[in-house]
């Protein structure tokens, strides 16, 4: 008989155990002694989890001389058992052992062996790059921090414990704007801080995992992310103002209640399927009076018939008040500007009376010899010549 008794035998094996080697003894007792007994044990089927037949286990025999002997049956492995499914293993084995005594008529017993494998943490992480997602991730620049931009998954051929991963960007991120967080099936890449592309519009990140549980393996993949540029949000938000746009730069229409209006900037590298709008202020409800320099008065006459002189004048309104602005200041009294007419006439000269010392001054100038002064039209007239 087998020793427990019992219909079954239940142990547990760590995974990775050394080939031919013990992984589970099987006592078995006879007390007819070394002529009947002896008992042989062997493997008369074996089954994975699955309930599928498999051949990974023998027995290897220890007989012992005695009256009382026992038997003991080595359970050996062709190979090292494997916990993990996803590589071919399985987490249990139903071993059907069979004993048979050496009596001339053998006797036999059977009992049914479960052996359970225990995971130890033997593999790495792995990135499913095949998955779209690692060729190119793409994010525009207005992402709201901590939002999920991408997931990203990564297996584990353990279980529980040994297959969860921590994750980090090693490379690729100058400026720390990115972040990896944990999820049930690997990680989702999220933002830190703004990104901007007019100042970097590509990221290669390189984004490391490793086993939380020792011993630890890593395991390295790239992440490619584009920046889209995205034209700038303006907000208009000046109180009972009146403004004026136009969608994609072609006509012009004003709202009838513009408190807040939001547009976009005409960016050069606009976003297909957004709407453009441009936006310009026309006037204000509430606003001061504003004047302009002084001019003359329609229908105003100039002080004076030629040359410059005065007109009255005006300050024109340039902007009247309106709502609850500060009304136009009247104009001083007597405001003139200059004003100016045709020049004036230049007086007629007038003729200097005769004077008798010229004449005296002109004869005592002369030089003497054959010099003759011509005579002045006075002189002519009076015979002097």
């Amino acid at each position: 008989y087998f020793v427990p008794g019992g219909s079954r035998m239940n142990a547990t094996v760590d995974e990775g155990n050394d080939v031919r080697t013990p992984v589970y003894d099987v006592i078995v007792n006879d007390p007819d002694g070394p002529t009947n007994g002896n008992p042989v044990v062997r493997i008369v089927g074996q089954r994975n989890a699955d309930g599928d037949d498999v051949f990974v286990f023998y027995v290897d025999m220890d007989f012992e001389d005695s009256p009382d002997a026992n038997s003991t049956a080595h359970i050996m492995t062709y190979a090292p058992l494997n916990y993990d499914s996803c590589s071919g293993g399985s987490p249990m084995y139903y071993l059907d052992l069979e004993a048979t005594d050496g009596g001339v008529v053998p006797r036999r017993t059977q009992q049914t062996l479960v052996l359970t494998v225990r995971d130890i943490n033997d593999n790495p992480p792995v990135f499913v790059t095949s998955e779209p997602a690692y060729g190119n991730t793409v994010v525009d620049e207005t992402h709201p921090l901590g939002d999920l931009i991408q997931n990203y998954t990564v297996t584990d051929c353990d279980s529980g414990a040994n297959a969860m991963s921590s994750y980090s960007i090693v490379a690729g991120d100058f400026m720390a704007e990115f972040d990896v967080i944990p999820t049930d099936t690997g990680f989702y890449l999220t933002l830190r801080q703004r990104i901007d592309a007019e100042t970097l519009t590509n990221y290669n990140l390189t984004v490391q995992a490793c086993n939380v549980v020792r011993p630890r393996f890593c395991r390295l993949t790239t992440i490619n992310v584009t920046v889209l540029d995205v034209p700038f949000k303006i907000e208009i938000r000046v109180p009972s103002e009146f403004v004026q746009c136009k969608q994609e730069f072609n006509a012009w229409y004003s709202p009838s209640d513009a408190v807040t209006m939001t547009a976009w900037s005409n960016n050069e590298d606009e976003v297909p399927g957004v709407p453009q709008f441009e936006c310009r202020l026309l006037k204000r409800t509430d606003q001061d009076c504003v004047k302009g320099a002084p001019i003359a008065k329609t229908g105003a006459t100039c002080s004076v018939t030629c040359g410059t002189g005065t007109i009255a004048a005006y300050r024109p309104v340039l902007r009247p008040a309106a709502g609850s602005g500060k009304a136009c200041d009247p104009d001083p009294s007597g405001l003139t500007v200059p004003c100016r007419r045709a020049p004036c006439p230049t007086p007629a000269p007038t003729t200097a009376a005769p004077n008798s010392s010229d004449s005296g001054r002109r004869r005592r100038a002369a030089p003497p010899g054959n010099y003759f002064e011509t005579a002045s039209p006075y002189d002519q007239q009076i015979g002097r010549a």
